[in-house]
């Protein structure tokens, strides 16, 4: 085995350990960045390329693939992404989930949120990804290696 490849391993091994815990503020889950968008205007999203300059200041959105579903079943999510991390179609983000609102709160607005930008498009991580077997992961992970 590689140096590069261990490598590889045990960041695979790490995302999937740290892909479910919880959070105060809702789950923490891995994804695959497979769009970027500037809100140009409330409700009204463009994909950042498209943007161009008009994107500066605007709030960043990116949508999210998971390599399992969630607990609810979705595959996908869209996370508020700010404007500080350059984040990247293909790159491997670190995303909370919202957590549902008690009735008390019915009018406050909590998004999904980026917390970390994981692995960058053109990494071995990023790009095994989606071809990741979670079982053999967490065999990894209980393992110790």
């Amino acid at each position: 085995m590689t140096l590069r490849h261990a490598l590889c391993t045990a960041l695979l091994a790490a995302l999937v350990a740290c892909a479910n815990r919880p959070d105060v503020g809702g789950t923490i889950q891995v994804g695959k960045v497979q769009g970027v968008f500037v809100e140009q205007y409330p409700g009204v999203f463009v994909d950042r390329r498209v943007a161009g300059d008009a994107a500066n200041g605007k709030p960043v959105w990116v949508h999210v693939k998971f390599a399992q579903p969630l607990g609810d079943g979705r595959r996908l999510a869209s996370a508020l992404a700010g404007n500080e991390l350059a984040i990247e179609p293909g790159d491997l983000v670190e995303m909370r989930l919202r957590v549902t609102a008690p009735a008390s709160l019915e009018g406050v607005r909590e998004h999904n949120q980026v917390t970390a930008l994981i692995a960058k498009y053109h990494t071995e991580a990023a790009q095994r990804f989606d071809q990741t077997d979670r079982r053999a992961l967490q065999r990894l992970t209980e393992a110790g290696g």
